[in-house]
């Protein structure tokens, strides 16, 4: 089996997963794979590539200082995110929990809208085990694997282990063959069989990271 390689220097104009998240007027993207492997970094510095000119959004009842992601706006309901923006779920299952979703019908009639509303919507998650399938159902959904630890992926959804266990293969080679290219950028994507070097964007920093380091939960 081969897999296309992109580093941060062709990312641009090589990667066909790239390109076609580039012309996404609506649907999900999912960033799955273990803590502090660079998740929300890479969707974020994706959005930014991709959709430099939509307002973004984060959709998280928490309070904190949205300023250290420039431009960006916060919305605690769904009900606020505006036509064509993009909105950003971080730690899907803290925000609906384990499956939970299935339940709400305010999330999953969102969900049924957001292609009439020209929405996209990225969330990271630790696993698909623990996030409700609802978000992979009836839209255009792009999977974006980051490296899984072996104890985290036994309990992986059987339809979702192989291609995680192949994103961990690839982001392994990716890593060997390119040393001066942080592990963390690396990002496998399934549907395009392709393991894609993320651009870190500018403004990204620890605090970024640790964002709810100081939130009181």
């Amino acid at each position: 089996m081969t897999s296309a390689y992109r580093t941060p220097r062709k990312v641009m104009r090589m990667s066909k997963a790239i390109d076609y998240i580039k012309d996404m007027e609506h649907g999900l993207i999912i960033a799955v794979g273990s803590g502090k492997q660079g998740k929300s970094c890479s969707v974020h510095s994706l959005i930014a590539y991709c959709w430099p000119d939509r307002p973004v959004y984060l959709l998280d009842p928490l309070d904190y200082d949205i300023g250290m992601f420039p431009g960006y706006h916060k919305v605690s309901q769904t009900r606020d995110i505006p036509v064509g923006a993009v909105t950003v779920i971080e730690d899907v299952n803290r925000i609906f929990q384990s499956r939970g979703s299935a339940k709400n019908t305010g999330i999953q009639g969102w969900l049924s809208v957001i292609s009439h509303k020209s929405n996209v919507v990225c969330i990271t998650t630790q696993n698909m085990a623990d996030t409700d399938i609802a978000f992979v159902r009836s839209q255009d959904a792009v999977i974006l694997n980051k490296h899984m630890h072996e104890e985290d992926l036994q309990f992986e959804r059987p339809e979702f282990k192989v291609s995680q266990a192949m994103a961990n293969r690839w982001i392994d080679i990716a890593s060997a063959q390119h040393p001066d290219t942080d592990r963390r950028a690396w990002c496998f994507f399934p549907r395009f069989n392709e393991c894609v070097a993320i651009p870190k964007v500018s403004w990204w920093t620890y605090r970024n990271s640790h964002m709810l380091r100081d939130v009181i939960v």
